[in-house]
């Protein structure tokens, strides 16, 4: 008994209680994921930037790399559009640390092919930090990634 209460009292101490992703599902919207992804896939080129896959989806805007990651994973290990569509759109600042936004849509808890975190809800829109807690100044700093690619968008 000691012992289980011992592993209670740890448990906030090793971080399993950390929020690694929150909903900005009112600040950056579906339509809005959506239309990045649009425009990434037909302005953009291919490149790869992690050992997970290959050949994502890219475009560069400034000093920051977007970059798209296949809904399937590595099932579509060099993200063709034509074997998945993506859930992810991964922002990276030249200097700075990378976010990932990930989309759930509506029937992904069904797919079995989609791997998606329990919390996660269908029509919704994720900001995520494998790292640690998404802090308010991270969601800040992603938001304002996000309204330089939309202004990019509106130029085309």
């Amino acid at each position: 008994m000691k012992y289980i209460l011992l592993f209670a009292c740890l448990i906030p101490c090793m971080g399993f209680n950390k929020t690694h992703f929150i909903d900005i599902t009112n600040d950056f919207t579906i339509d809005r994921f959506e239309a990045v992804k649009h425009f990434i896939l037909k302005h953009g080129n291919t490149q790869t930037y992690r050992n997970f896959d290959s050949n994502n989806p890219h475009y560069k805007i400034d000093n920051t790399d977007i970059y798209l990651n296949a809904e399937t994973g590595q099932r579509n290990i060099n993200n063709n559009p034509d074997l998945s569509d993506f859930n992810e759109i991964t922002i990276h600042p030249s200097s700075g640390p990378y976010y990932t936004i990930r989309i759930v849509r509506a029937g992904d808890h069904r797919k079995k092919n989609i791997r998606i975190p329990d919390k996660m809800q269908e029509k919704r829109v994720y900001l995520i930090n494998d790292y640690g807690t998404v802090s308010a100044a991270m969601k800040k700093d992603v938001l304002n990634h996000l309204l330089k690619i939309e202004a990019k968008l509106s130029v085309f």
